[in-house]
């Protein structure tokens, strides 16, 4: 059997936990522990003797003491790791209410919240980081690319003298020359994607005068409609004298003026 070492005196002397006014936050069963949570550092704790039974807490202002090679095979004690007894240890609770009752009013609770809709927050999610310069994918070599790099080579390397190479002055050569063979083909494709590209921009605007007059051939008669009404509603404007006088100016002439002589 399990014996409380505390006495009456340990009892800490603030006000005590009451049980029909924390019922989320306490578990009465019968036949097993009383649980309570702690309001101090809002962890569940099991119930002694009518109080919360003695518990620490991390505190992060305490700084861990390091271990010394004479620690070894002690247990750490609560100053060691940065912990502190917690003020909510040994603090009075008060069972005022049956299992039976305490889980039929958990149970009304859990009833009149069921219809509660919670709000949904939307987190915006961050750009991703742009890639850094070692990241990103080089532009495509090309032949004279290759050979501005190998001459570079053969101009710093003291081994690559004459027709003699070093590994990477053999490499790089070798680059070079693959890419020179490709060059002719490289060209041929370039050539055909610009005169394909042209042939294409030309038809385009072969068909762009045709395209815009089946667009407007569709909307005329809708065009003409609004013309004709917005006409009539200002003639009905102008007979009942609803319209100022400037809307109705003479209108631009469409015939060439020439001066008096």
């Amino acid at each position: 059997m399990f014996r409380d070492r505390r006495s009456p005196s340990a009892i800490a002397a603030r006000p005590p936990l009451v049980a029909s006014e924390m019922l989320n936050q306490i578990t009465i069963t019968e036949g097993e522990l009383t649980t309570v949570v702690c309001p101090d550092c809002h962890t569940w704790r099991v119930v002694r003797k009518g109080a919360v039974t003695p518990h620490g807490v991390v505190d992060r202002t305490i700084r861990p003491r390091k271990r010394q090679p004479e620690d070894v095979g002690k247990k750490p004690c609560r100053a060691d790791v940065g912990e502190k007894r917690c003020p909510g240890s040994n603090r009075p609770v008060v069972i005022d209410i049956s299992p039976d009752a305490w889980y039929q009013r958990l149970s009304e609770g859990l009833e009149s919240t069921r219809g509660v809709t919670v709000p949904k927050f939307h987190v915006r999610p961050k750009p991703s980081a742009a890639p850094a310069i070692t990241q990103l994918d080089p532009a495509p070599a090309t032949a004279n690319s290759a050979r501005r790099t190998y001459e570079t080579h053969r101009a710093r390397c003291a081994a690559c003298v004459g027709k003699k190479h070093c590994r990477d002055g053999e490499r790089l050569g070798a680059d070079y020359l693959r890419l020179l063979r490709r060059e002719p083909e490289q060209r041929r494709n370039r050539a055909l994607y610009e005169e394909v590209h042209a042939a294409s921009e030309r038809a385009r605007k072969r068909q762009l005068p045709n395209r815009r007059a089946a667009e407007w051939h569709r909307v005329d008669e809708a065009v003409k409609g609004a013309d004709i009404q917005r006409v009539e509603v200002l003639n009905a404007a102008k007979e009942n004298e609803e319209l100022v006088e400037p809307i109705f100016a003479p209108v631009v002439p469409s015939t060439t003026l020439h001066p008096a002589v």
